[in-house]
């Protein structure tokens, strides 16, 4: 299944300028809002959120939403990197896990070694390599109880892999 809503940096691929290589150390933000309709809060919607350059890797993220579940709040979602293909994130490569956003809140990644989980990653098939652009993307894993309209908010820190992976 492709992706069903996009960003508007990931509809038009629109990615933050080049990293340079002397940047190794630095952390670079991203930041991108996305409008989510009642249809798109089904289990297995994908969510483009956010292209990062080539050459980089996210090393924090945070996810912000409004009300997207006017019921009992059971909507969860994962957030990672997208495939190639664009059907589904990479095993692996995910920032959190089955969070439940159906209430207004923030989630923050909650893997300490994001960064260091690309050498897996990106072993995989149709795994973006490190000279192609990293799209991250949301994917619905528990439908909401009683589907909202709302937006959600993500700001990636990332940094270029220069000095590493």
């Amino acid at each position: 299944m492709p992706m069903n809503i996009m960003s508007d940096q990931v509809a038009n691929r629109k990615t933050r300028p080049p990293a340079s290589p002397y940047s190794g150390g630095e952390h670079m933000v991203a930041q991108a809002t996305l409008a989510v309709g009642t249809a798109n809060v089904a289990a297995g919607q994908l969510w483009g959120l956010i292209v990062l350059p080539p050459e980089t890797l996210p090393v924090d993220l945070h996810f912000y939403n409004e009300e997207l579940d006017s019921g009992t709040s059971v909507l969860a979602v994962s957030v990672g990197v997208l495939n190639t293909l664009e059907t589904d994130l990479i095993a692996g490569s995910n920032c959190f896990t089955g969070k439940v956003i159906g209430v207004p809140g923030m989630q923050r990644a909650d893997v300490p070694d994001m960064f260091f989980k690309a050498a897996t990653w990106r072993q995989q098939a149709n795994a973006p390599q490190i000279h192609q652009p990293i799209v991250i993307a949301a994917k619905v894993t528990v439908a909401a109880n009683v589907a909202a309209s709302g937006a959600v908010f993500i700001t990636c820190q990332y940094r270029p892999t220069a000095f590493g992976l």
